[in-house]
């Protein structure tokens, strides 16, 4: 347990071993020396890496990701790329864990501003549990099936991509560690780092499209807010 443990500040550690505190592209020399190193610590120290992978499973996803860091590419590409991998593994202790994150590549890879809701999956659909935008028309139970012209549907199936989980049968704790609610509103949840890695946006603004309990569609424009504001207006 305490090694499986350990590889959750180990990748961390591996990724910002390479970037500097300036640094937004990464070079394809630096970046395939972290995987090296990675991979090398999760052959030789993982003890359930061949649990729900084949050997030949393993060295394909190190295969593919080296193809895909032989041009330079922005760190927060990279990062995504070394979240995929670990989710790949199938060990819920095995993750890119953004507390270990160096912190002035924490400031420039994680956004300072999310979604002004807390939200639940069920069947797949983002519900609202808790509205603290500008705007009163939107409530508890009204689902979110657009963000930025974006399907839910769709945002759900990236997220579920970097989304840990123990072994094969993990889809319900996948799909629980997207939602946003205020007993898990931690420093960095899931869904508030890895969002705007998969979609980016430059506006502090978010286009929503909800389905209201009657099932009529309304389209709305929120203001997005810290994670910060967001819990404190919780306990207000």
């Amino acid at each position: 347990m305490k090694k499986i443990i350990y590889f959750a500040i180990l990748v961390a550690a591996v990724f910002s071993s390479n970037v500097s505190a300036q640094s937004t592209i990464l070079q394809s020399d630096k970046m395939r020396q972290d995987i090296s190193t990675l991979k090398e610590a999760l052959t030789n120290l993982h003890p359930g890496l061949y649990l729900y992978n084949t050997k030949e499973q393993i060295e394909g996803y190190f295969s593919e990701l080296e193809t895909k860091t032989k041009t330079p590419l922005d760190e927060k590409q990279f990062y995504l790329l070394i979240s995929q991998l670990t989710a790949k593994i199938k060990c819920g202790h095995t993750f890119l864990n953004p507390l270990n994150i160096d912190e002035n590549i924490a400031e420039r890879i994680f956004p300072k501003q999310s979604l002004p809701f807390y939200f639940v999956i069920v069947d797949r659909k983002i519900i609202v549990t808790h509205n603290y935008s500008d705007n009163n028309k939107i409530a508890r139970g009204d689902e979110i099936s657009k963000i930025n012209g974006i399907p839910s549907n769709k945002i759900i199936d990236a997220l579920l991509t970097v989304s840990r989980g123990d072994g094969n049968n993990s889809i319900g704790k996948r799909l629980s560690n997207l939602n946003l609610i205020p007993e898990e509103d931690y420093e960095h949840a899931l869904f508030d780092v890895y969002f705007p890695l998969f979609f980016p946006a430059d506006s502090n603004q978010f286009s929503l499209e909800v389905k209201h309990f009657n099932r009529r569609r309304k389209r709305f424009v929120v203001t997005s807010i810290s994670p910060g504001q967001r819990r404190r207006m919780l306990l207000t």
